[in-house]
């Protein structure tokens, strides 16, 4: 009996095959760190079956088994138990009896506050938060493991101040580098000696994104009152009341120390 797994062709028995798959599963036990993620695709070779139930002796349920290949009716084959070919029948998977998934590594660490760019893969997951999005913001850590980013800088432009829950493991922390390019602006606040986005109570402000306020994208107005250091209200000629504006929302035009009209 020959199988090819992951472009390695094995040959032997069932038995030797399951001898063989056991010691590989020893020899890379660090593997057994990593997460299975549940696929809503068709599965494919390589992938895993989980069975929720079965009547099958050779089948243990809730244990991960690879997918050594997909059969001409559709069924996921596999090596049960007892060493023997056994297979997952496409007929049965939408009665809850096994589910499938794939092996993912675990995904990177973010705090909120991070900045990230999109990894190539996103660009096959996501319309706009993909490598088209030249940075990102974490505003959130999701309780199912996702994370709730702002979309800060993006090649369009319309797209940018709104929100998305993603998959952090399609993303990666931006370099600084990266950072500057994206918010030129930071440069304003190192001169100034700020930390960047360190905005102060008297600068004037250009809006470049409404968030939940009744500005309008172009606005400019002056900072009168914080709620934490970057969240506070700008006011304008026409707005005076629900102006509450996050850092990310406002670009700095004139900073309070270069205002002669004080």
């Amino acid at each position: 009996m020959k199988m090819n797994i992951a472009g390695v062709e094995y040959e032997g028995s069932p038995q030797e095959l399951k001898e063989l798959f056991d010691l590989l599963g020893a020899a890379g036990a660090e593997e057994s760190k990593e997460e299975y993620r549940k696929v809503v695709r068709s599965p494919r070779e390589g992938d895993y079956v989980k069975f929720n139930e079965s009547d099958d002796d050779d089948i243990t349920v809730g244990k991960y088994y690879e997918i050594t290949t997909i059969d001409d009716d559709g069924d996921a084959v596999f090596i049960d138990d007892g060493g023997s070919v056994n297979w997952a029948l496409k007929a049965l998977s939408d009665e809850g009896e096994f589910e499938f998934f794939e092996k993912v590594a675990p995904g990177p660490k973010f705090e909120v506050g991070d900045y990230i760019v999109a990894l190539s893969a996103a660009d096959e997951e996501y319309f706009y938060t993909n490598t088209n999005m030249k940075l990102g913001k974490v505003i959130e850590i999701c309780d199912d493991g996702e994370i709730k980013i702002e979309v800060v800088r993006h090649e369009n432009d319309s797209y940018e101040g709104q929100t998305f829950e993603v998959d952090p493991r399609l993303f990666r922390k931006a370099y600084k580098e990266e950072v500057d390019i994206a918010l030129p602006h930071n440069a304003i606040f190192s001169k100034l000696g700020r930390k960047p986005n360190e905005f102060k109570k008297g600068d004037i402000v250009r809006v470049i994104s409404t968030g939940s306020s009744n500005h309008k994208r172009g606005d400019i107005g002056e900072i009168t009152e914080f709620s934490r250091r970057s969240h506070f209200r700008v006011k304008t000629a026409s707005i005076d009341s629900v102006n509450w504006v996050n850092a990310t929302d406002v670009k700095l035009i004139a900073p309070v120390e270069s205002r002669v009209d004080l």
